[in-house]
């Protein structure tokens, strides 16, 4: 299982529907891009500092993941580890093993 980890900065809903520009592989993936889609993502973990702004945010996930259906858990934080960042989104993916030799 893969994991990306998008960090996003600015409004809520502007923040989450740029989330594919900003992702980074977490330590499996030792700093490359994956092989990961949008279609291979099961779960994701959305962290507000604002918990009323769930329902936009929850808006634009619902838009990038309408037809895969992910597990989703949304939580309110204190604060990121950047002020600014008011919400942070972590996608889990599944990626199939390679076919043939590698």
């Amino acid at each position: 299982m893969g994991a990306d980890r998008g960090i996003l900065a600015g409004r809520p809903r502007r923040g989450v529907r740029g989330g594919r520009r900003h992702h980074r592989n977490g330590p499996a993936g030792e700093g490359r891009r994956t092989r990961a889609r949008l279609e291979d993502v099961v779960r994701t973990r959305i962290f507000l500092t604002n918990i009323e702004d769930w329902e936009k945010v929850g808006r634009a996930h619902a838009q990038f993941f309408r037809d895969i259906r992910p597990a989703a858990t949304l939580l309110e934080v204190s604060r990121l580890i950047d002020a600014e960042v008011l919400v942070e989104i972590e996608a889990d993916a599944v990626l199939a093993p390679p076919v043939g030799n590698r």
